[in-house]
């Protein structure tokens, strides 16, 4: 999918009208996620829903940062590195 724009105030509407539609679509998942894990939990017996909506388990490995700095204490510095980028925000008024 191409989407081209005839100027920057053409883009940044469609920018700023994306976002606040992907805020309002997280809030909304949040909310059905609620909803659907409860049922999940009352139906341990059961992997989806509906046909189109699966409940998945992941597990994964995740550092002690705490531990981390007190084992490698002043060495640290060794082993970070910093990372720039650019990105855009919305301003609420």
């Amino acid at each position: 999918m191409e989407i081209k724009f005839q100027s920057v105030k053409e883009a940044a509407d469609a920018w700023v009208e994306a976002t606040l539609q992907e805020k309002r679509a997280e809030a909304v998942k949040e909310a059905a996620k609620s909803v659907l894990m409860a049922y999940f939990d009352e139906h341990p017996g059961e992997a989806q829903y509906d046909g189109r909506i699966a409940l998945t388990s992941v597990t994964q490995v995740r550092l002690d940062n705490e531990k981390v700095k007190r084992e490698l204490g002043a060495e640290l510095f060794r082993f970070q590195r910093s990372i720039s980028y650019r990105s855009l925000a919305l301003i609420t008024k």
